[in-house]
């Protein structure tokens, strides 16, 4: 008896062993994540021991010659005017691995030997901005190949590949390589987050095995009935009209205006990140596909647009059977702040209309008990498709995506028999893993897509520490390092006097450089001095970011052309080389007597709204949606919805206005149709707390 006793004993224990099994993987990543980590440390620290000691060598290429300009020194002085000549040429680095990278290594000047054949002497104002060497001299380097080029965001490969003549060579450069240990820092930061994300993605993995089966129970209490014939009459009609409006819009606005800086930088696949990675690749898998078009942009404003007025239309229908209410939602395609930027191929315009699919799609999966779980199922994964593309689409629409996240996680919660802490417990726990996921999404990928240099974001954070001192008349806020060559605090006045809401005049490397203050490169310590201003200057601070919330909130849309506009041609030679290979008839918009005669009557007739009409309408829901909430009798999916997409417009406008850089309209651009979703999901709430009874 003792020995079945112990058999029975020993067959009970042996199913302990499982977690062992289990968390086997865990215990090899972080073997295999521990190995990779420490022979990154070594090498690391190896490459900074033997640059200490190591000097390479870089051609110096000519570049561009900027316009003829009298010098700072010349005019503060009673001599004649004596003109300069302002120079900037590339360094072509022979070390692959010792040179200036961005955001891994700087390099520190030793020697230049100029060619024998130039006046080296009169060479001043010698500075290194990355891997471009800027100087100023009196004498003109005849170089009949480059020309000025003032192109916006122009690309330094861009410009040296407009010519084809033989580069022209001034001379060597010894330099010393520094490995920032600020790269250091972050590798051991992605390390972190590496590990939190495995353990996040565990705990998510195990949450959702149960996700497909019981998620349809959870969004209405009662089983759907079957769709009647009048049903797919009208879901095929509602189909059918948004279909011909996207498609009568495409065939006006053909092909979209694109004949923007920002935007041919995707278009012409630069991998940068200065302006969003992902565009770039996604249009290179376009152009894979379906060949080089210059329409694909202009049609990820159209699609998720009308794509997501489908979802409303189909929804309102389908729980209130009100076939007017729902017919009458295309009238939101008439909203002129809407219809005419959506001609415009910008990632700003874009970014809000896939919001809008993103959370009227959520909106419908509230409303709409579906039968089939595979196609709930399918319409979850491309909201998730939706929200991975917004996310990267542009670099602070993690601001405006996240906020899905509450309603996700309360959808996914409700209806488990929890206690009302243990719902709390998992809410948080589920919220707090969503954001490491969208951050990680946001942080890692554009790093890992990017190539070449990416410009840092120092112009705001410069702002607005003018913005703190210049009224307190304090120069000590800016490190005297950070100027560009003959430039003081008295510069920094006169451009924030000058441009109060615009800080590109102090860093952005396309302002005029008679005006531009501070170097453009990292600056050492700028957020620590940022954060200090702030501290010591918060009234002046504040009254600083107050005028960007007035000039941001109360402005009206921006970017809407008129016939004549709309039809503009490119002129620059840059847009010119970056469209030769694309059809003739997409290069611009080209209007026929009849589109321009009723594009001028849409741009008359169609109504345009300041953007404090957005801001308002979703501050106020926001306020009502957050003091319901505390009513535990009118807690249901359907009012923390609107909380979501009301908080996603709020705060969306708030930090915009916080964080620009410049007044542009159209950063406000998605305030309107995120406040329009919170505005549908409030009305769908009070309609359904007065028709139906809806579990809380």
């Amino acid at each position: 008896m003792e020995s079945i006793t112990q058999s029975k004993s020993s067959l009970t224990k042996s199913p302990k062993k499982s977690p062992s099994t289990k968390s086997s993987p865990t215990k090899k990543f972080l073997f295999i994540l521990g190995i990779v980590f420490i022979c990154f440390c070594i090498a690391f620290l190896s490459l900074n021991q033997i640059s200490k000691t190591r000097i390479s060598q870089a051609h110096i290429q000519l570049l561009q010659i900027d316009s003829k300009a009298e010098s700072k020194a010349t005019k503060q002085s009673n001599k004649s005017p004596n003109i300069s000549f302002s120079y900037q040429a590339k360094l072509i680095f022979s070390d692959n691995l010792f040179r200036f990278q961005n955001n891994f290594s700087n390099i520190e000047i030793v020697n230049i030997s100029w060619n024998q054949n130039l006046d080296s002497a009169h060479f001043r104002d010698i500075y290194l901005d990355g891997r471009i060497l800027h100087f100023t001299s009196p004498q003109q380097i005849q170089d009949n190949r480059i020309q000025d080029n003032k192109a916006k965001h122009t690309p330094d490969d861009t410009i040296q590949n407009n010519t084809t003549q033989t580069p022209i060579i001034l001379g060597t450069l010894s330099y010393k390589t520094h490995f920032l240990i600020s790269f250091f820092w972050t590798m051991c930061l992605y390390f972190v987050v590496i590990i939190f994300l495995w353990f996040a993605g565990l705990q998510l993995f195990k949450l959702s095995q149960n996700f497909r089966q019981n998620l349809p129970q959870k969004l209405v209490t009662s089983a759907p009935p079957p769709l009647e014939k009048k049903d797919i009459y009208f879901l095929i009609g509602a189909f059918l009209l948004c279909a011909f409006v996207c498609g009568f819009t495409f065939w006006l606005g053909f092909p979209g205006y694109h004949i923007i800086g920002d935007t041919y930088y995707s278009i012409a696949l630069i991998k940068s990140n200065w302006h969003p990675v992902f565009i770039s690749y996604v249009l290179q898998f376009l152009y894979i596909i379906f060949g080089k078009h210059l329409y694909y942009l202009f049609l990820f404003n159209l699609i998720p647009f009308y794509c997501g007025i489908f979802f409303l239309m189909a929804g309102f229908y389908l729980r209130f059977k009100a076939p007017i209410l729902a017919i009458a939602l295309i009238l939101i395609s008439g909203i002129g702040n809407i219809y005419f930027q959506n001609f415009v191929q910008y990632h700003s315009f874009s970014l809000p209309m896939m919001l809008f699919c993103m959370y009227s799609m959520i909106l419908f999966l509230l409303l709409v008990n579906l039968r089939s779980k595979a196609l709930t199922t399918a319409l979850w994964i491309c909201v998730f498709i939706i929200m991975f593309f917004a996310l990267l689409w542009r670099h602070n629409a993690i601001f405006s995506v996240f906020p899905a996240f509450f309603v996700i996680c309360y959808i996914y919660l409700q209806g488990r028999d929890l206690s009302h802490k243990a719902f709390v417990k998992k809410y948080i726990a589920l919220l707090c893993a969503s954001a490491i996921l969208a951050l990680s999404i946001v942080i890692i990928i554009p790093k890992l897509l990017s190539h070449g240099v990416a410009y840092p974001t120092n112009p705001t954070f410069l702002h607005q520490i003018a913005g703190a001192c210049v009224s307190a008349n304090n120069e000590s806020c800016f490190k005297p390092e950070w100027y560009m060559p003959n430039k003081t605090f008295e510069d920094v006045k006169n451009a924030y006097q000058k441009y109060p809401t615009s800080a590109d005049v102090l860093n952005v490397p396309w302002w005029n450089e008679n005006e531009r203050v501070f170097k453009h490169e990292r600056l050492k310590g700028l957020h620590t001095m940022w954060i200090q201003a702030i501290l010591k200057y918060p009234k002046n601070f504040l009254h600083h970011e107050l005028r960007f919330i007035k000039a941001m909130w109360i402005q009206n849309p921006g970017w809407i052309f008129n016939a004549q506009g709309l039809q503009d041609k490119g002129s620059h030679p840059w847009h010119a080389q970056i469209v030769q290979d694309f059809p003739e008839n997409e290069k611009n918009i080209t209007l026929s007597p009849l589109q321009e005669r009723i594009y001028s009557a849409l741009y008359a007739n169609l109504p345009r709204f300041n953007h404090i009409y957005g801001v308002s309408m979703g501050t106020i829901l926001l306020l009502i949606s957050s003091i319901l909430l505390c009513l535990k009798r009118f807690r249901n999916a359907l009012l923390v919805f609107t909380f979501s997409v009301s908080f996603a417009s709020f705060f969306s406008a708030l930090f915009i206005a916080l964080f620009t850089p410049v007044n542009e309209t159209r950063y406000m651009s998605l305030v309107l149709p995120l406040s329009i979703v919170a505005l549908l999901g409030f009305i769908a709430f009070l309609y359904t707390m007065r028709t139906e009874k809806v579990r809380s």
